[in-house]
């Protein structure tokens, strides 16, 4: 529809002799007229992005007046059909959609809304290929997303809504820390991606060239990796994260490295409030050298409870030619109670 106001009032309307009681219109060049009462008015029923050539006149009771010159307008395209969201990344997505059919008006572009309808951007350049991609988002962000179509009377009826959701973004802050006692983890702590869209889950690879594995939580922001070689630094460890539209950005590389095995002790020799324990090196001395080792002297077999009274653990600094598990190595735990029995 269209008000014809400024057309009624034209020059080339040729009033009737007496008083005006009413008007007439067309939208087909004279061929057919259609009446209405007061100025100004309003053409309804017409069809969408269509041309039409309206001319008005002026009656009264006793003739009809002379037409005005045709006037050329064109109703707003009626609402495409926006489709499913696709190739979503963590700044955007693309966004299928279907023109309207029918009307012999021209549809020269079509315009996008992100925040269901509230304002609108033009694609650029022009055009009116299917689909169109949205970049310049925030990551891991729900969006209601509309589409319009435009024809030389403007900005058409927007479609409804399709919710698109772009992919989260990198994590931050990757540490990789061993896990003392288990020279098979390292723990891997981590600042989430922003967005307020949800998180479903992390996954991390080892390098560049390794599958992504998903990881199995400890807080909200940490997990360990297991099945790892003792003694041995990660240096490419990288992490990310998922949500509805998939995986987001792999991370900076971190490193770390896990500890090395246990050593093994052969025997434990008893003396005056001391033990002499003898042991050999860990099987293997990876990624660095060993340059000391720890003895502990619990009071239960199932070693979780220290000793107290003497320094515990002590320090075996006197490594030298104790690397290997050939190696001859022991240290002398000094300053225990005789009579008590230590693990």
């Amino acid at each position: 529809s269209r008000d014809w106001s400024s057309d009624v009032c034209s020059s080339d309307l040729t009033p009737p002799t007496g008083t005006v009681t009413g008007y007439q219109y067309s939208t087909d060049s004279g061929s057919t007229w259609s009446s209405t009462i007061s100025s100004p008015f309003t053409i309804s029923s017409l069809s969408a992005n269509s041309t039409y050539t309206v001319q008005v006149r002026a009656i009264n009771s006793a003739s009809i007046g002379g037409a005005t010159a045709s006037v050329s307008a064109t109703t707003f395209a009626a609402a495409p059909v926006a489709g499913t969201v696709s190739s979503p990344s963590p700044s955007g997505f693309d966004v299928p959609f279907t023109l309207p059919v029918g009307g012999n008006a021209t549809i020269s572009n079509i315009e996008y809304s992100t925040d269901g309808g509230s304002t609108w951007t033009t694609r650029s350049p022009a055009s009116t290929t299917s689909p169109v991609t949205i970049s310049g988002l925030a990551s891991n962000t729900v969006y209601s997303v509309k589409v319009r179509a435009v024809n030389p009377a403007g900005s058409g009826t927007a479609s409804g809504s399709t919710s698109g959701t772009t992919q989260p973004g990198a994590p931050s802050g990757v540490g990789v820390t061993a896990v003392a006692g288990d020279s098979s983890k390292v723990t891997v702590s981590f600042t989430a991606p922003t967005g307020a869209a949800t998180i479903t889950g992390y996954e991390y690879r080892l390098d560049s060239s390794s599958a992504w594995v998903a990881a199995s939580l400890l807080t909200a922001t940490s997990f360990r990796i297991s099945g790892l070689t003792d003694d041995t630094t990660y240096a490419t460890v990288q992490v990310r994260a998922s949500n509805s539209a998939g995986e987001g950005t792999a991370s900076a590389e971190a490193s770390g490295t896990t500890v090395t095995k246990a050593p093994t002790a052969s025997s434990v020799t008893h003396g005056n409030a001391s033990v002499t324990v003898a042991y050999a090196a860990p099987v293997t001395n990876g990624a660095s050298a060993i340059t000391s080792y720890l003895v502990y002297a619990y009071i239960d077999a199932a070693g979780t409870t220290l000793a107290s009274g003497p320094t515990n653990p002590q320090t075996d600094s006197t490594v030298a030619g104790c690397t290997t598990t050939s190696s001859s190595c022991s240290h002398a735990f000094t300053g225990l109670s005789n009579g008590t029995t230590y693990w």
